[in-house]
């Protein structure tokens, strides 16, 4: 996964390995935080969740996943 974001004159490129962003651990990070967050998510079907987005990403390389433009210039891009 790619994390870009540019603002004003200043440019961050994240890369983040996908096993990272998709494995069991971060599954239960957000399992947590949603349901402190009160909605009610388990880690599996968040997990099932994280293996679709494999198999997509698999299908469909360096696919935008959230694209955004600011007026005065500044954009976050994730790419897979």
């Amino acid at each position: 996964m790619k994390i870009r974001i540019r603002e004003g004159g200043v440019r961050l490129h994240l890369p983040i390995p996908n096993r990272l962003a998709f494995s069991g651990l971060s599954a239960r990070v957000f399992a947590r935080a949603a349901k402190d967050r009160g909605v009610e998510l388990t880690a599996a079907q968040i997990l099932t969740f994280f293996q679709a987005i494999r198999r997509y990403r698999k299908a469909h390389p360096g696919f935008t996943l959230v694209e955004v433009r600011t007026k005065d210039g500044g954009a976050v891009e994730i790419k897979l």
